[in-house]
């Protein structure tokens, strides 16, 4: 990221200088800094209320799903084995020995802190190709291995200290595509060189070789590519939003039609430790979401593939080590994490099956929580008595049903933020709004076959007292869910 770079030739403590601290009440969901169970060695501000420094537990967002259960996911995520994670560590000692036990650390504590149920690693080649692959895992004393059939580990479960909630650790990789979900190294019995080159590889027949060894295939970053490139790649899915390329200026105003660098006076103010700006709530200054991925979609869509949408983190802790407020670094793993994930839908119990069912279904929407996770979203369609999923095919005539989330109960939120939502059909061109409104729920009747997918929007106006006087400046309309596809579909005709 560039990030780093451009602090360097801009002063801090920029941008309009009126303003106090508003730190809030001391009973709103709110947690004091010096309360903060830190891994990092940052000094934490010894005065002032943070905003919400962890997330609910997924089992608070809303139980009536018709027996699925909500499971917080991150997907696009570097650990410590990845060459260019934890400051660009860039030899395999380095990043195997006591030089990374700090990042690891920090790593586990970023998942216990934002509640992570599913951590989806995508490392690097090199390293994921030269090592066995059980030990991509980092599996740390008091972590249990999950086996396969064979009795080959394809996972491992974090119990986290204090409240026990566990994390489970899945495997992939990420270079020209992203396979998520491996079971085993994607060639079996080859020499690094040969793994390296596999996991390189790009195309249909690359993934293919990752389903083989039990992945589902992401497109990593498609805004660097047209329909046409991702449509012959074989893919199972597609990022609608990247961390790392919305704040990247060139990226931003290059391929995703955004304002270029534009944002990082904004996001400077969060960086001056003379202000009291909640270091979370930077999120405010660069987050939007580009047409460019919605129109790779709902291309990829139209052209008859069934493709899911996911958000990627990319999150490494290798671009900007200045300390904050909250006494963490400015890339923590944490904070990456607690800004959004992906809420799949598990039916049964979370295990590396049912995780691959749902990614692969399409059951599951993209939650933004930097501005408070979204509890009871729901999406799916209804008819007579039948009930059709994210993922499912309804039949022409059901009603598409979206209930309009709310903060969680403890969260801060006076004054109250403002909230629509909206029903889209793909279409070529990009989708077509067919529904929207800001009351309980909103329910369109799908007369028209096509593939529909709610999105929540959210003025965050609950945000105002912990932005120093900056929130005319950086509160408005934001994106806070979006929904995967129900596909409408014309029911055959009855065979005579």
């Amino acid at each position: 990221m560039v990030l780093s770079l451009l602090v360097l030739t801009l002063p801090l403590g920029c941008g309009d200088d009126g303003g106090t601290a508003d730190s809030g009440s001391s009973d709103s969901g709110i947690v004091d800094s010096g309360a903060v169970d830190s891994a990092y060695d940052g000094a934490a501000r010894d005065t002032g209320p943070l905003y919400p420094h962890e997330l609910p537990a997924s089992a608070d967002l809303g139980t009536d799903r018709r027996g699925y259960t909500v499971a917080r996911s991150i997907i696009h995520l570097h650990s410590p084995l990845s060459h260019d994670a934890c400051d660009g560590q860039d030899t395999l000692e380095e990043a195997t020995g006591v030089a990374s036990a700090e990042c690891l650390e920090q790593f586990r504590y970023g998942l216990c802190a934002a509640h992570i149920d599913v951590a989806m690693l995508t490392d690097h080649a090199p390293y994921v190709n030269e090592l066995p692959f059980e030990e991509l895992l980092s599996a740390q004393p008091g972590d249990e291995l999950i086996r396969d059939e064979s009795g080959a580990v394809i996972a491992s479960l974090i119990t986290c200290p204090g409240d026990g909630h566990q994390v489970m650790l899945t495997l992939g990789s990420e270079n020209e595509l992203m396979p998520v979900g491996l079971r085993r190294h994607v060639l079996v019995g080859a020499d690094a060189d040969a793994l390296n080159e596999a996991y390189d590889a790009v195309g249909a027949e690359a993934s293919d070789a990752f389903r083989e060894a039990g992945a589902l295939v992401l497109k990593n970053h498609p805004e660097e590519d047209s329909v046409a490139e991702l449509g012959a790649m074989g893919l199972d899915g597609i990022e609608i939003f990247n961390l790392h390329a919305s704040l990247d200026p060139r990226t931003r105003e290059n391929l995703l039609g955004l304002n270029g660098a534009d944002y990082i006076a904004e996001t400077l103010i969060f960086l001056d430790r003379r202000r009291s700006l909640a270091p979370d709530l930077l999120f405010l200054s660069f987050f939007e979401v580009s047409d460019a991925y919605g129109l790779r979609w709902d291309g990829l869509i139209a052209d008859g593939q069934d493709i899911v949408g996911v958000a990627g983190t990319d999150a490494h802790q290798n671009a900007f080590s200045q300390i904050m407020n909250d006494g963490e670094r400015v890339d923590s793993y944490r904070r990456m994490m607690r800004w959004f994930s992906n809420h799949l839908l598990i039916d049964g119990d979370l295990t590396p099956d049912s995780i691959h069912d749902a990614l692969e279904r399409g059951r599951l929407y993209v939650a933004y929580e930097a501005f408070g996770s979204p509890v009871g979203f729901d999406f799916h369609a209804a008819l007579d008595a039948a009930t059709f999923e994210m993922g499912d095919d309804a039949p022409v005539g059901a009603t598409l049903r979206v209930t309009r989330p709310s903060l969680p109960a403890d969260h801060p939120q006076d004054p109250a933020p403002s909230i629509r939502m909206r029903i889209l059909r793909s279409a070529p061109a990009g989708a077509v709004e067919v529904a929207a409104g800001d009351g309980a729920t909103l329910e369109y009747v799908a007369t028209e076959a096509g593939s529909y997918r709610a999105e929540v929007f959210i003025v965050p106006e609950h945000t105002r007292p912990f932005l120093d006087g900056r929130g005319d400046m950086l509160i408005h309309e934001r994106p806070w869910v979006q929904s995967n596809h129900v596909r409408v579909v014309v029911a055959p005709a009855p065979v005579p």
